[in-house]
């Protein structure tokens, strides 16, 4: 037998199944954990999300105000470098013997004529000179948008921990236990990083046999038998039980 490789011959159905349903269930200590990664994960990706949000109605609401009370002054460009494949430019402009300063992304109908020390028209607020922005163009409040496929996927992976809860705990509340047989175990998924077991069983109703499939971190035998679980409704949805990867426990 392989290492770490399991073969059960089960005589009995678990002390746990033979009650009537729906039956009590209780999260593991795996759930639980699981539980608080996808919490932790998904409010990284909405405090994240919200965070970008916030700073893109800040811009917007500058960008208004700088349209309907700034006034201009001249400057001078201090540096100008590039930054992911698009010309910036810094620039500086003195208000009341105090000097201001501020950066841009350049427009690419000007990104050809800028160079330090060329003088430059600027925008700013009477109020607050320490907004501004150059007057011969707006940068697009909306170019940070793109930073929000960061928290998505970072809620996305807190989804992920907790995605197989729901069907688990159905199969653990009203699952019909039946006999099934292992058919192979292997690696699957898009990187081949979880193991799978795949076995057919027997659809107790109308005898029909059923396949499924499960992840499952023990290597099983090919036509090891096993118990397995199934949602009456929809035999689909079925695991080997004990759950090989165990969110839910059913009590006894």
């Amino acid at each position: 037998m392989d290492r770490g490789s399991v073969s059960r011959e089960p005589q009995n159905l678990p002390a746990e199944l033979t009650g009537p349903t729906p039956r009590r269930v209780r999260m593991t200590g795996t759930g639980w954990l699981n539980l608080i990664a996808a919490m932790l994960f998904f409010g990284l990706g909405v405090a994240g999300a919200a965070a970008i949000a916030i700073h893109v109605h800040h811009d917007v609401a500058t960008q208004q105000a700088l349209r309907q009370q700034g006034i201009e002054s001249s400057g001078r460009i201090t540096e100008v470098w590039t930054r992911r494949s698009a010309p910036h430019i810094r620039y500086s402009f003195p208000i009341g013997g105090i000097s201001y300063s501020g950066e841009s992304e350049v427009k690419s109908e000007h990104s050809g004529s800028l160079r330090r020390d060329d003088p430059i028209l600027i925008r700013y607020l009477p109020a607050n000179p320490g907004t501004n922005r150059p007057a011969g163009w707006e940068d697009s409040p909306y170019s940070a948008l793109w930073i929000m496929c960061l928290p998505a996927a970072l809620a996305f992976m807190g989804l992920m921990f907790v995605r197989r809860f729901p069907v688990q705990r159905r199969l653990a509340v009203e699952g019909i236990a039946v006999r099934g047989s292992v058919a192979k175990s292997e690696w699957n998924g898009p990187s081949k990083n979880q193991r799978h077991a795949s076995y057919t069983f027997r659809n107790a109703s109308n005898d029909e046999v059923e396949i499924g499939s499960c992840p499952s971190d023990d290597i099983y035998k090919a036509d090891s038998a096993v118990w397995v679980l199934y949602l009456p409704g929809n035999p689909r949805r079925s695991e080997i039980y004990p759950f090989p990867i165990g969110f839910f426990r059913v009590e006894s």
